[in-house]
Order: C-alpha cells, then structure tokens, then sequence
C-alpha cells in the first residue's frame, strides 16, 4: 500500500474518531430537558394553555441526529373542561449525521408518532376551543419579525432539496374527536395508522392508512382501509394517487340494513397550480352493484369548484338490492318485476347546485331517459324533462283487497280507517319542482293511456300546479289540478274526457261492468283540509255527462216493469234478460255539495221509454238515494215493449237506493195501475153520466144516480162545482 493512501486513510479515520467524540461529548454536556421549565413557560406565554412534558427528552448523536420526546399534553380552552386540547404519547425523529456534514444531503429516518390526540369541541354557545389560538396566531401575524437576507439565486453551498430523503412516517393509535354540544353531534376518528414507505422527492411512495370513524347522531360505526401509491411532482405541483383501494364496512342504526360494505378502485391526481382533478379508471362497489366513475374537477381549490363526469351501473336486480339493504315493501302484483336495472348518466356539481344533464335508466321493460337539475341546494329547486317509453305501474303495485274482504286492520283487528289518513301537507309546501314527464305507453289502476304530457309547476311555499293530457279509450282526457298548501289547505281539478269509451274505461278502472256507451264527461271539484275525510266532507263542485249508444248495467228497468205487471195478473215472467237498461241518449248534470251529489238534470232515451229523475249519492257515506221516473213510450220496439203498450204514457216511479256497491232497485207497479183503471172508470162515467143517470133513476128514483156515483168516484162537473166551491190556501197553509 502506498504511503498517501495510507495517510489518507489515517486521517479518514481520525476525522470519524473526532465525530464520535464530538457526539459522546454533546450528550454528555447538553442535556434538552434543562430547557424543559422554559419551553413550558414560554408556551404558556404565546398561547394562553399550559404544556406539559412529561416523559424525558432524549437526544441521539451518531450515527443518527435525532430528538424523543415522551408524553406530553397541551391544554384546552378556559371552560371546555380539564381534558388536554392535544396529546402525545411519544414521537421520535433523526437525521443521518455524516450525509448531513459531508455531502450536504438530507436523510432523514422514520418519523414516528405514537398515541396521538386531538379534541375539537363546541360549546353550547357555539364558541369552538380552537378559537382563542386563532386569535393570537391572527395576532402574531400582524406583527411580523424583521425578514431575513434572502440567499443567492445561484447556490454554490448549502443543501440539496433534490436528495432529501425520509425513510417512513409512522403514526400509530391516533385520534381526532370532535364534540359539537349546540348541534348535538359527536364525530370521532380513532386508531388512526399510517404508515409509508420510503419518502423521496419525485418517487411513488406506497400508503397505508386505516381508522375507525364513530357518530353518535346518527348512529354508526365504519372500518376504513386504505392502499394506495402516491406521485408527487412539485416542479409541476402535481399530486396522484394510484392502485388506490378503498374498503369500508360500516355497521349501526343509520346503515341500512344495519350493515354494509363499500370497496372504490381507481386512479385520482390533482394539480395544485391550477386546481384540476381527474378521477378516472375507477370502481365502486356495494350492495351488489357495481358503479364505474370518471370525473374531472376545475378550480378545486377556488371560490367556484365545479366537477363533472360519467357514472354507469352495470346490470343488477333491484330486488336483490333491496333484500342487501333490508328494505321491506309490499309484494308486488307481478312477482317477475324489479329484476333488471341498468344506469348510464352523465353529471356535473358545484357549490349551489348539480345536475344529470343525461340520463338513460333501464327498468325491466321500461326505458327512462332525460334530464334532471337540483338548480339550488338551498331551496331543494328541482327541474326535469322525462320521458318513458312504456311502463306498467299496476305490475309493481300490491295485490289488490278481494272484493268482500275488509282491509287488513291494526293490531286489535280494526279495519282501516281512510277518512283519518292525514295529507302530508307540510311536505307538500316544503316541495319545490318544476318539468315535464312524457310518456307513451302508461297503466295505471287498470287504465291504459297512451302519449301522456304531465306539466308540473311546484314552487316552494306556493301553489302547485299539474297539468295532464292523454289519449284514453278512443278519447282524450285534459286535467288541471291545483294545490294550496297552507294552514287549510286546499284542492281543485278541472277534468274533461271527450269522446270516451266510458264503459271500457270504467270496467278497466273498478273491475266492474257497470256502464257503457261514448260521449263526454266533465266535472270541476274543490275541497280543502288535511285528512281524507276532511277532503271528503268538504268536496264542492258540479258534474255533466253525455252518452249515446249504451247501457246502465245492473237492473232492466223495462223488465222490472213487465214483472211487476205480470204478477198482477196473476202471471209468471219467464223471458230472461241481460241484466241492463239500454239507451240511445243518456245526459246528466247535478252539483256536488259538501260531498253529497245532487242530480239537477236526467234524461235517458230507450226505445220502450224515457227516463227523468232525481235524487242524491252520498260520497261520503258511499250510499245513493234515487228516484228514476221512466214514461213508457207510445211505441213497442225495444226491449219486449210490446207487453207494455197498454201502459203507454205512463210514467212508473223506481227507486234507487243502498250502498253504491250494491244498490236495489223497488217500484210499486199496483198503485200506478189502480190509478190508472180509476182514471179510466171515471172518464167512462163522464162520458156517459146523462145516460146512466137516466137509467138509474127509471130503476130507482130520482136522486138515486147521485148516490151511486160516489162509489166511481165524483163527475167532471161536480168536481169543477166543488172546485169552485172550496176554499182558497194561503202560503202558510192557513184558509
């Protein structure tokens, strides 16, 4: 070996020997914990709280610089209590020593903070205990030291920023509390750990993070995990985080089902510069359902934030999702509905509003396409413009009750009550919705209706209004109703179906046959109250009806007739007819008070008779009082009018009465008919009154024809002497 290397060598280790001998007398003649008393007081000084170190301070020389501070506590605000505002278990760092003095190079080991906690809290008042800290940093602020001379632009020493270097950060059984007493509410982060991998400028750094985040209003409890590479680049200030892995399983009263679990995938940068973020490539999943995310942020870091993007679900069975989330509702009518579903959307947020500018959802049978914007998170502003190709809402519906079965009832067997349902009436006000939804194809409550346009106008606080129109059963229907909410609220539609199958219409609506023939219907109704019943009880309006070319189903009134007429004489009807009374022309009008309908106008046309009448149906109480009056026509067509012509132009009262789902029909055919020959004899008589007078008197005697005409019943002539005879009534029945 030659002598200068050796010599170099020598003195190499000379220079180390003297380090180590520098570093062995440091520690022996510094000790940091002297200086224990005034970093106290000096804490206390700046900010008003007291700082407790209560472990050791240890300091390490060679071959790490490096400084272990034990448990050590920072007080909480004057009034929030003895409890720390801040605590530490312990925390421990250092640098590498020779790469610090030799190559000016930064290497600095792990990082590690253990037991770490943080209590955020807010008294009644609304006053935070982080508020007086605010304050006197606001304070120091204003008075800043003098500034220092700044380096030269070119470094010919110093340190290299491009090497530093830390080995890992670890954080371990950390927490963050935060006690909101005016609200009520109670966040908490616990067992917070993180640990990295190996820190150098412009190299992906691997991340591990879980905690347990805990609420109290409302109740949960969520695990969360997080895997993760970062990129940092901060010549560009750009910051990505790739192969990221969220897991998260949250369990408690406000999850539904009172547990889930949710895993996102993906990819995600921000560039500080300009306050751009990309999330693309990414995943979530839960519940069964598998959503796929990209999205792109502007101005993240500004006064205007906005993000827009894509989200799309692949195809699941919404009802496999609604058994996930323990979502109970009513089995439907159709058992093979609520199996497929599908989303494509496209969205965009910022601070005051978010919208779906695009959306395409698939429903088993049923495509929903459109638009929907949130215009204003503040007052809930909805707008939309939807539109569905064909959709069956009776298939998701529950069964309905069998006819004669009563509702189900509550726990003591009481059937339900529908006059004390209550009108959500303060959801009503609070609703705040504008937009249109077109539809082609819609079944709704057995009725089929094809191009649908609902227009709705629902402002906040004022009244609503929904506008429909349709194509129904060879016709058109056009309603407009309008909503009042209020303190009473109130109701009305104005409601006109032209040209209407109506019997097909009703038939496909109750289930029952009860009605046929087309025309126009038309009524205008209003009511006010916050029940059913109340809604019931006040319902005002008027109604018109005008058919041709049908039947009322459910009594023959032409058959009535001729049976009662047949067992007067001591017959029996055997024809068998169908069960309805045939019209040419039916109309009808009547107004509707306090929920009882009043008939004002009937009129029917059948080839065996026409029919007035009048009467009332109790909406309410669902029963009807009616008195047909049908006039037998002067004609024999129709319906066996043949075996009525002897009772042309009589009129035959019939009364409708009993619950509308079964009314009875009476008539009392005899009186008429006993009316009717009396009315005959006593032409007769009229006619041949001198006649049989005379005859009379040669049989008996003169004044016997007198006598005996009482028993048919008074003459033409006497009955207009006594007429003339008897005494006038006045209005209040006297005379």
């Amino acid at each position: 070996m030659s002598k200068p290397f050796k010599i170099a060598l020598w003195i190499v280790g000379a220079i180390i020997a003297l380090l180590i001998v520098l570093a062995v007398g440091i520690s022996l003649m510094f000790d940091p914990n002297d200086y224990r008393d005034d970093i106290e007081r000096i804490t206390q000084e700046k900010t008003g709280r007291e700082l407790k170190i209560g472990g050791e301070i240890k300091l390490s020389v060679f071959p790490w610089l490096g400084v272990k501070l034990g448990q050590t506590t920072f007080g909480n605000a004057q009034g929030f209590g003895d409890e720390p505002f801040a605590r530490i278990d312990s925390v421990e760092a250092s640098v590498k020593l020779l790469p610090l003095l030799f190559d000016k190079q930064i290497q600095i080991g792990t990082v590690e903070l253990n037991g770490m906690g943080l209590k955020l809290a807010r008294n009644e008042q609304g006053v935070g205990n982080w508020e007086d800290l605010v304050e006197k940093l606001g304070e120091d602020a204003e008075s800043p030291p003098e500034p220092r001379p700044q380096p030269p632009t070119e470094q010919t020493g110093g340190f290299d920023l491009s090497n530093v270097g830390v080995g890992s950060i670890e954080i371990h059984e950390a927490s963050v509390v935060f006690d909101d007493r005016q609200a009520k509410t109670r966040y908490a982060i616990e067992s917070i750990n993180l640990e990295t991998g190996e820190l150098r400028l412009d190299e992906p750094v691997n991340l591990n993070l879980n905690f347990v985040f805990d609420s109290k209003a409302p109740a949960m409890n969520a695990k969360v995990d997080l895997v993760g590479l970062i990129n940092t680049d901060l010549e560009m200030q750009r910051y990505a985080i790739d192969k990221l892995t969220l897991n998260v399983i949250a369990r408690g009263e406000a999850i539904p089902g009172g547990e889930q679990q949710l895993e996102f995938t993906g990819n995600a940068a921000y560039e500080s510069k300009d306050g751009h973020l990309t999330v693309g490539d990414s995943q979530l999943q839960t519940a069964g359902i598998t959503l796929k995310l990209a999205a792109e942020g502007n101005d993240m870091a500004g006064d205007s934030p906005e993000i827009s993007g894509t989200l799309s679900a692949a195809t699941f069975s919404p009802r496999q999702l609604l058994d996930t989330l323990k979502i109970e509702i009513p089995e439907p009518r159709d058992n093979s509905v609520l199996e497929k579903a599908a989303l494509d959307a496209r969205f965009t947020s910022n601070l005051k509003s978010a919208a779906l500018p695009d959306i395409k959802l698939v429903l088993d049978d049923t495509i929903i396409s459109g638009r929907a914007t949130l215009k204003d998170f503040a007052t809930q502003a909805l707008n939309f413009a939807l539109k569905i190709d064909t959709i069956d809402v009776d298939r998701y519906l529950p069964p309905p009750t069998p006819e004669g079965e009563a509702p189900q009832g509550d726990e003591d067997g009481a059937a339900a009550d529908i006059d004390s349902i209550e009108i959500p009436v303060e959801l009503l006000e609070q609703f705040n919705a504008e937009g249109t939804l077109d539809i082609g194809t819609l079944k709704l409550s057995g009725m089929s209706l094809k191009d649908v346009s609902l227009k709705l106008s629902a402002p906040k606080n004022k009244t609503k209004t929904v506008n429909l129109d349709a194509k129904l059963y060879d016709g058109t229907v056009s309603t407009s109703t309008r909503i009042s909410p209020g303190t009473q609220p109130s109701y009305s539609t104005d409601t006109k179906l032209s040209s209407i199958a109506v019997g097909t219409l009703l038939k496909d609506f109750s289930g029952k046959d009860t009605l046929s023939g087309t025309g126009d219907v038309a009524f205008k109704l209003d009511t006010t109250g916050r029940t059913v019943g109340d809604l019931r009880r006040g319902l005002d309006g008027n109604v018109a009806l005008n058919l041709a070319n049908g039947a009322i189903k459910g009594f023959n009134v032409g058959q009535a007739i001729r049976k009662a007429k047949a067992a007067l004489n001591g017959e029996q009807l055997a024809v068998s007819e169908p069960q309805q009374t045939d019209f040419a022309a039916l109309t009808a009008s009547g107004n509707i008070v306090d929920g009882v309908y009043q008939s004002t106008a009937l009129d029917l046309k059948n080839p065996l008779f026409r029919l007035g009448g009048e009467g009332n149906v109790d909406l309410v109480r669902e029963q009807i009082d009616f008195l047909a009056k049908p006039t037998i026509a002067a004609t024999s067509k129709g319906q066996g009018g043949k075996e009525l012509d002897e009772l042309s132009g009589l009129t035959i009262p019939v009364r409708i009465t009993g619950p509308l789902s079964d009314p009875k029909l009476s008539l009392d055919l005899g009186n008429v008919l006993k009316d009717q020959a009396k009315a005959r004899a006593r032409e007769e008589l009229e006619e041949h009154e001198d006649e049989i007078k005379e005859k009379i008197d040669e049989k008996l005697g003169g004044g016997a024809a007198d006598a005996l005409r009482g028993l048919f019943g008074r003459s033409k002539k006497s009955d207009e002497k006594k007429q003339e005879e008897a005494p006038t009534t006045s209005p209040d029945g006297g005379t």
